[in-house]
């Protein structure tokens, strides 16, 4: 492939502070998507959030200008499932097994917390050439 000259000036990221609360609500208007996978969940990530141990960023490709595709849906997905109810948490590390519970059966205490975690979302807008995005989720 040919080095094509790029101008940097023509390349945007965006970066957003959500909180998890504010996620959720915008993947249910369909802003963020991913492929969900429901045959395997992992706790580690909700019990990183419940001991506030910090998230990484989620990075999102532009599908149009105003829905994006989530590319890193190892902590993506845990979240949405959880707070949907669908897995109850086990095998924890750090916390005890009272908090073995789907979402709805934590205290809401803890309900609160996840929700008002914040975690940044790095979108990558849709007109960003595949070999750029490829670098950057590679």
């Amino acid at each position: 492939m040919a080095n094509i000259m790029l101008d940097p000036s023509l390349i945007h990221f965006h970066e957003r502070t959500l909180s998890i609360g504010e996620l959720l609500s915008t993947n249910n208007s369909n802003t963020y998507t991913s492929e969900n996978d429901h045959t395997e969940f992992n706790s580690d990530v909700i019990e990183s959030i419940l001991v506030r141990i910090p998230l990484h960023p989620i990075i999102a490709l532009g599908v149009t200008s105003n829905v994006y595709k989530v590319v890193n849906t190892f902590q993506f997905n845990p979240i949405v499932n959880y707070c949907s109810n669908l897995y109850k948490l086990s095998e924890l590390k750090y916390l005890d097994t009272k908090f073995n519970r789907t979402f709805d059966d934590l205290h809401i205490a803890f309900r609160r917390r996840i929700y008002e975690t914040n975690i940044t979302v790095i979108m990558i807008p849709y007109y960003v050439r595949e070999d750029i995005k490829s670098d950057i989720i590679r």
